[in-house]
């Protein structure tokens, strides 16, 4: 019986030992493969049509992308990255920025997006810098992306901000539209605040003009940025309607006028980055009782922006701004709300009159730029210095 039982634990141990050794042998294999499969032969090729379609001359940043031998791994040609081998090697990731033509002939042209039709697992896309006035898609590849996270079209010439809507993929998280000449359009909003899974919105440097309302039913975005735009309208009624998931709000350098209140932000607990400029006249802060802000800044930009005779009382919960702007004189309480701050940057802003004594309380700070203002001058000594 003994011997039996000596025998059936010599043989457990084996398959034991032997399944250990298959999962080593399989683990090793598949480091092997991970990351050095070749691109798929329909992706190589869809990408060398791609190169013919921009019209790029042969000695452009696109020169890795090669005919000439067939065994090149697409997957290491420049602006190329693809999965692993664990999701089968696709290309996910097309760098296509800054491929203006030489020939003056050529700019301002259209590219054919069907020309992307190779790639089904396309994440991440970038298009900027190339004088692109319009997109041609005459099969619906874009829209048809559903894997497509992160779409770059800034520094264009895009006009038609409703044509542009209609082709973007409810999939994106990423949208970048800063530098074109896109204007306000109803249906061009509408298609934008369609889009559900935005994380990331610039629309930044275009010639929009009306309040885009709509933005309030995006309810993950996080990051939105409308600055150098010609957008006027009620701040009081279009900043509180805005997600309250947003972490980076621009509103700098628009067209609105009247007042603000700062407690429109109540509901951004999450917010740590806001700005906010006029480039007619000023935008006056209203009195407005004690309330406790939901929210650390850490970037803080008034430009154009007439706080009064005394600093808000929000600001005084603000310990971790690195960065402000303010305009016209400075409040004499300023070293009183900001004690703790470290980096302040006055500088090219049109302060005037005289530089608070109590900024001598502000004993954390380490960075101060007042320069290119008028007429500043020192009345007491600051003893933070």
């Amino acid at each position: 019986m003994r011997t039996y039982e000596r025998y059936w634990w010599w043989v457990k141990k084996k398959k034991q030992m032997a399944l250990v050794l298959f999962m080593i042998v399989t683990l090793m294999l598949q480091l092997q493969m991970k990351g050095c499969v070749g691109c798929l032969e329909t992706e190589r090729m869809g990408l060398l049509q791609l190169k013919n379609g921009f019209k790029v001359e042969e000695e452009s940043m696109l020169k890795s992308w090669s005919h000439d031998d067939p065994s090149s791994d697409c997957c290491h040609w420049k602006r190329v990255k693809c999965s692993d081998a664990t999701t089968g090697g696709h290309v996910v990731h097309l760098s296509l920025d800054e491929l203006i033509p030489a020939s003056y002939e050529l700019e301002n042209q259209s590219p054919n997006l069907s020309l992307f039709h190779s790639f089904p697992r396309l994440q991440n896309l970038k298009l900027s810098f190339n004088k692109f006035s319009d997109l041609f898609d005459p099969i619906n590849v874009l829209t048809g992306m559903p894997m497509l996270q992160e779409l770059d079209l800034s520094n264009n010439g895009f006009t038609d901000f409703d044509k542009l809507g209609v082709m973007l993929p409810s999939s994106l998280h990423v949208l970048n539209l800063a530098n074109n000449q896109l204007p306000s359009t109803p249906k061009g909003y509408l298609k934008i605040c369609a889009l559900m899974n935005f994380r990331e919105l610039d629309l930044s440097s275009n010639a929009l003009t009306n309040t885009p309302y709509c933005l309030a039913n995006l309810s993950r975005l996080r990051t939105l940025d409308l600055s150098e735009n010609k957008i006027s309208g009620d701040l009081s009624s279009f900043v509180p309607g805005l997600p309250s998931t947003l972490e980076y709000l621009s509103l700098f350098d628009n067209d609105f006028n009247g007042s603000f209140w700062f407690s429109s932000l109540a509901n951004h607990t999450r917010l740590t980055v806001f700005k906010l400029s006029t480039k007619l006249g000023t935008i006056q802060t209203q009195a407005e009782s004690s309330w406790l802000p939901p929210f650390q800044l850490k970037i803080l930009k008034l430009k154009k922006f007439n706080l009064g005779s005394t600093i808000p009382s929000f600001l005084a919960h603000q310990h971790d701004l690195r960065s402000g702007l303010i305009y016209g004189s400075l409040p004499e309480d300023i070293g009183i709300v900001f004690p703790h701050l470290r980096y302040m940057n006055f500088s090219s802003n049109h302060n005037h009159g005289t530089i608070p004594s109590s900024m001598g309380e502000m004993k954390s700070l380490e960075f101060l730029d007042m320069s290119s203002n008028y007429q500043m001058y020192v009345v007491a000594t600051l003893s933070a210095f």
